[in-house]
């Protein structure tokens, strides 16, 4: 089945909010001590990343601040290596990394609304 790239750019953004949201006001202590909420979000990171792949070169380059070669790396990490993701960069990316993403996400979709109409 194939899908629109709109839709994995949607995705991106869909599981970034819900990845935030089972972090949301918590310390880093109280995260890591809820084992579901780390493995729904490392599971929204793997989409995360599985959707980036996803995103054709010519969309890639009109955002060039993003690392999208960083985000499937981080889902390969998590897929294949899941058993070596840290604490702290997994912390680094929701609290830093991700929001970024997210915002470079949203204004790309508003400055080109063109693109993302159906």
């Amino acid at each position: 089945m194939s899908r629109n790239w709109q839709l994995y750019y949607y995705d991106i953004i869909q599981y970034g909010h819900k990845a935030l949201a089972y972090a949301q006001q918590s310390s880093f202590d109280d995260l890591f001590a809820n084992d579901m909420a780390v493995e729904a979000i490392l599971w929204d990171i793997a989409v995360i990343g599985e959707a980036a792949k996803q995103i054709p070169a010519s969309i890639k380059q009109q955002l060039p601040q993003i690392a999208w070669q960083d985000i499937v790396d981080m889902r390969n990490n998590v897929v294949h290596a899941y058993f070596g993701v840290s604490n702290n960069i997994l912390w680094n990316v929701m609290k830093i990394h991700l929001p970024y993403l997210l915002a470079e996400l949203e204004k790309f979709k508003c400055d080109n609304p063109g693109l993302f109409e159906k």
